[in-house]
């Protein structure tokens, strides 16, 4: 029975793990952290009183929104929202795999390009 791991085998691969763990979960808070800014500083240039462009093109506006409006991060709601379907609807386009997503916990982060660029594919 060569194949079994040792104790001192099993206690390294879960401490690598935990240090990978808290490394990507790092990255994470800063990305989550680096998404709350620019939604204030947005937040913070509507406050200020600017204008809404017109968009030019059915590329650049669907259902009311600017595609720059978008978050750089999107939650299901927002997919949900822009896209103007169902909660079950969102969470079925979501996990179909059309697009990649993160998944941390139950909980699904999508970035904005790969989005937008399965929505131009599919429109």
């Amino acid at each position: 029975m060569g194949n079994r791991l040792t104790e001192q085998q099993i206690c390294d691969i879960e401490d690598r793990f935990r240090s990978l763990h808290k490394i990507l979960m790092n990255d994470f808070e800063a990305l989550l952290n680096e998404v709350k800014e620019n939604r204030k500083q947005e937040d913070t240039f509507k406050l200020a009183g600017s204008v809404e462009m017109p968009a030019t093109n059915r590329a650049e506006q669907i259902h009311g929104f600017l595609m720059s409006e978008l978050p750089s991060v999107l939650e299901i709601k927002d997919v949900q929202q822009f896209l103007r379907i169902g909660k079950v609807q969102a969470y079925e386009l979501v996990n179909s795999g059309q697009f990649p997503v993160l998944k941390i916990g139950r909980k699904a982060k999508i970035l904005r390009e790969y989005f937008l660029s399965w929505l131009t594919q599919n429109q």
